[in-house]
């Protein structure tokens, strides 16, 4: 993705993270296809620039060094924020507070 190439993912039960929109920019193979792969790259070939340059877009908002910390984070506080009041209210409050602590610091950067 980095790079701007086609990911092909061949699994059956691959999970894909969440956030990018990997339909889009993505080749998924049934494991038990491993023999097609070729002809299957090969179908989609007129679509890899579009598909590369999705996937390096892709890449930039959710994975590069400059966003990856603050999607992690986003995450965790959600799932924080996501608890009943007082669930790990300690921890939360630390976390949340080193959170923005981060998130300011990276921003003058």
């Amino acid at each position: 993705m980095e790079l701007g190439r086609v990911p092909v993912i061949l699994s059956d039960s691959w999970v894909p993270p969440a956030g990018p929109l990997w339909s889009r920019f993505s080749l998924s193979i049934p494991e038990e296809s491993i023999d097609d792969i070729p002809a299957f790259i090969e179908a989609h070939l007129h679509r890899a620039e579009e598909m590369g340059k999705l996937a390096r877009t892709e890449w930039e908002q959710w994975f590069s060094p400059e966003r990856c910390m603050v999607v992690a984070a986003s995450a965790i506080e959600d799932i924080l924020l996501s608890r009943p009041p007082g669930y790990c209210e300690d921890i939360s409050r630390i976390f949340l507070n080193a959170v923005s602590r981060t998130v300011k610091i990276r921003s003058r950067a």
